[in-house]
């Protein structure tokens, strides 16, 4: 007989993965294009980074929201974005 406990816990690492690689996919892309255009304007400072990262969140929430739960969500990617900005910059800067 199937156990349905297990088959539930072998599709969370799956969904990860599935979830986590366009996700790195994207990163790479749009932080290498970051990388690349902003020391060149000569903006590679924290707040610009941020900016750059929170840019994509400001255009979900103004186009993709529809709840209030939604918007809730939203403050955690906000955290998440900056978290990621800082990482880059940092790096960036080394």
């Amino acid at each position: 007989m199937l156990d349905l406990g297990n088959v539930m816990w072998l599709s969370v690492p799956r969904l990860a993965l599935v979830s986590a690689l366009p996700a790195f996919a994207v990163q790479f892309v749009y932080g290498g294009a970051l990388y690349l255009i902003l020391p060149r304007i000569r903006l590679w400072r924290f707040s610009a980074v941020f900016l750059a990262y929170l840019l994509p969140l400001v255009l979900i929430s103004q186009y993709g929201i529809d709840t209030e739960r939604e918007t809730y969500g939203m403050i955690a990617w906000a955290l998440f974005a900056l978290i990621v900005a800082w990482i880059f910059w940092r790096l960036g800067s080394a």
